[in-house]
């Protein structure tokens, strides 16, 4: 299969997931944040603009410099743009991202897209280092 097919299959999934869940979450009594900035509110004095602007330019830089490496390992490229590109779906709409998901301890809510770029990354990583210690 076509990586670049495989990668866009992946991402779909995982923007309707967590789209999905980010409208479903306020029925069940779930409160949903909106949060300008990036993780733990940080950034967020920037304009919902400006911040929508950088996320695409850092998610597009991120893909060209590393190209190579995500289209060996197309379902972590998948899981990981998924929810880079779901949180910027709600930029695009909502001005924020929008977290429901409080992290227990704490008073810090996120999202699954946040998990998703998290286990994506950390896929992305494990990948590359087992590849590395084969060298």
């Amino acid at each position: 299969m076509n990586k670049y097919l495989q990668i866009l299959k992946v991402i779909f999934l995982v923007v309707l997931i967590d789209q999905l869940f980010k409208f479903l979450m306020p029925l069940f009594g779930f409160e949903i944040i909106f949060n300008r900035g990036i993780s733990f509110s940080f950034l967020s004095f920037i304009s919902s603009g400006a911040m929508t602007l950088l996320m695409v330019f850092f998610v597009g830089l991120v893909f060209i410099l590393f190209k190579k490496e995500w289209l060996l390992h197309s379902i972590a490229s998948g899981i990981f743009f998924g929810g880079a590109i779901s949180n910027i779906v709600d930029r695009i709409f909502f001005w924020a991202v929008r977290d429901w998901l409080k992290i227990p301890f704490f008073d810090v809510y996120n999202n699954l897209a946040d998990w998703f770029i998290f286990l994506g990354l950390a896929m992305f990583l494990y990948y590359n280092s087992k590849k590395s210690l084969k060298s």
